[in-house]
């Protein structure tokens, strides 16, 4: 039973949806490191657009 409930948990959390601070049409803007990476979470491929620079984007890590 208790591995069950670990595994519903683990689902679970799987399904949650990540809230966005998106804004209305924000894919159309140009890409920004302050909107894609502070005032939401950043992920690789958000810093890449913000950059528009693949060793810009390395080097944040």
């Amino acid at each position: 039973l208790g591995r069950t409930l670990r595994h519903l948990k683990n689902a679970d959390k799987f399904l949650e949806r990540t809230k966005r601070a998106n804004s209305f049409l924000e894919e159309l803007k140009q890409g920004n490191i302050e909107r894609e990476c502070i005032e939401e979470r950043c992920s690789k491929e958000e810093a890449r657009e913000a950059f528009e620079d693949q060793e810009k984007t390395v080097s944040m890590n």
